[in-house]
Formats: structure tokens, C-alpha cells, sequence
């Protein structure tokens, strides 16, 4: 419900640890330590995904894209 879970894409850019949860958290951190690779892996995903949609000058044209979609409604 706080936008985090799309923000961050579970298994793809990181991991999605329920809240209030420290032994969630303690095991995902650990799995990370334990598979290095696939964090990296998930480290360059998520620093694509932030390039694609999360930059100001991307998130502004998705902004103009919406308003001028809005505007053409007749």
C-alpha cells in the first residue's frame, strides 16, 4: 500500500520484505550476502528501471504525455 512494491519489483530490482518484519529483513539480507550474483544482477535492474522511468526528465515527459492526453478529451 506505500508504492514501494512498485518502485521496487520483487526478485527483478531487489527484494520485497513485509513490514514489521526484522526476521523478513535479517533473511533477505542474507540471502543477498549469500548470492552475490543475483544481487548484482538485481542491483543493475533496478538502476535500469530507475534510469527508464524514474530520472526528472522522464518522469516529466510521462507527466506531459498524461496532460496532453487529458487535454485532447473532447
Amino acid at each position: 500500500g506505500t508504492g514501494t512494491s512498485w518502485v521496487n519489483k520483487h526478485e527483478v530490482t531487489g527484494l520485497v520484505v513485509p513490514k514489521s518484519s526484522p526476521e523478513a529483513l535479517s533473511n533477505s539480507i542474507n540471502w543477498m550476502i549469500d548470492n552475490p550474483i543475483e544481487a548484482l544482477r538485481m542491483g543493475k535492474n533496478a538502476r535500469n528501471r530507475y534510469e527508464r522511468l524514474f530520472q526528472a526528465k522522464n518522469m516529466a515527459m510521462s507527466y506531459l504525455k498524461v496532460y496532453e492526453e487529458v487535454l485532447s478529451i473532447k
